[in-house]
């Protein structure tokens, strides 16, 4: 270890890690098409609806209420999606489900989706293509600590991403009441 390396199929790899596939440390399904959606949320449609390269609109029910990752299936590739609520990822997509999130978010971020793209006309990826793409394993140890460290900053920029939502919405009430006139700020006389 301490900086050793050794010989593998993907090249020097460190002591201790190894050669593998993604297949082995995740668990991969398609997206389903929902019944219903809209456009808009509201009190019944609630569930973000995720295509493969964002919000598509909402649904009344969720299909996954867990930690997922989602990738293009069809149309767009190489949009890695991180979610963390109850959500519905639509049928172009492809949803994860790692052992390990952070890796697993970091790997796919990584992959040259261009060399797996089966289609001609539409861009298509199969689980098969993702299951199959060869990776360095690192030592359990390491990718404790790793998952520690990517939960840790995940939580931190989740806590940003709000707090800058709330700020946005302050703001966007706040500033046409200052223009108006109909709220003024006091000035210190010193």
């Amino acid at each position: 270890q301490d900086g050793e390396f050794v010989e593998s199929e993907l090249g020097l790899i460190p002591k201790g890690w190894r050669a593998g596939s993604l297949g082995e440390i995740i668990k991969i399904t398609s997206g389903k098409r929902p019944k219903a959606r809209q456009e808009r949320k509201d009190s019944l449609f609630r569930y973000p609806l995720f295509g493969a390269s964002g919000i598509m609109g909402y649904t009344s029910a969720y299909l996954y209420n867990e930690k997922i990752i989602t990738i293009g299936r069809v149309g767009t590739h190489g949009k890695v999606q991180e979610i963390s609520e109850a959500s519905w990822p639509s049928d172009n997509t492809l949803v994860i489900m790692p052992k390990h999130y952070g890796f697993v978010a970091s790997v796919l971020k990584a992959i040259d989706y261009g060399a797996l793209n089966r289609g001609s006309t539409q861009p298509l990826i199969t689980q098969t293509d993702i299951k199959n793409t060869k990776i360095v394993v690192p030592a359990t140890e390491i990718l404790g600590k790793f998952e520690d460290m990517y939960k840790m900053y995940f939580n931190l920029s989740r806590t940003i991403n709000t707090q800058n939502t709330t700020l946005s919405a302050l703001r966007d009430t706040l500033l046409p009441k200052l223009m108006s006139g109909e709220i003024e700020v006091p000035v210190e006389q010193g």
